[in-house]
């Protein structure tokens, strides 16, 4: 029933993976402790700021404790921004995260109401 179905694995994720788990045993991610999801921008809002990109990416909850709650970030902040990399959706975040040390600050850009604010948090390692 399931022929003609494949599944691949793109050649840089298993690279990856593979460098992850012979250096650490297991795959370690970073984690800001956000839930966020994609959302569009009014143009009136990416005009003023001068943005490239019409999405952001919005947080929809903040854990208590971690790294985004430390760093001041709030529900309903705007991330267009991380590390002077544009993002637009979780993905951008995520793959940023996978790669970068975890416990190395990372500078957040963020517009709240109409302010354009920029904020550090050093990410810890993802829990399970």
């Amino acid at each position: 029933m399931a022929q003609g179905i494949g599944f691949s694995i793109p050649s840089n994720t298993a690279k990856w993976v593979v460098s992850q788990l012979l250096t650490y045993g297991r795959v370690r991610r970073g984690f800001l402790g956000i839930t966020a999801q994609q959302r569009p921008l009014d143009r009136r809002l990416v005009r003023f700021h001068n943005l490239k990109k019409e999405f952001a990416v919005e947080v929809l909850s903040v854990e208590y404790d971690s790294p985004a709650e430390l760093g001041g970030v709030k529900i309903g902040d705007l991330i267009i921004a991380i590390n002077g990399h544009e993002v637009s959706n979780v993905d951008h975040i995520h793959r940023f995260l996978s790669e970068w040390p975890i416990g190395q600050p990372v500078k957040l850009t963020v517009i709240r109401g109409k302010n354009r604010l920029e904020m550090n948090i050093t990410p810890v390692e993802a829990r399970k």
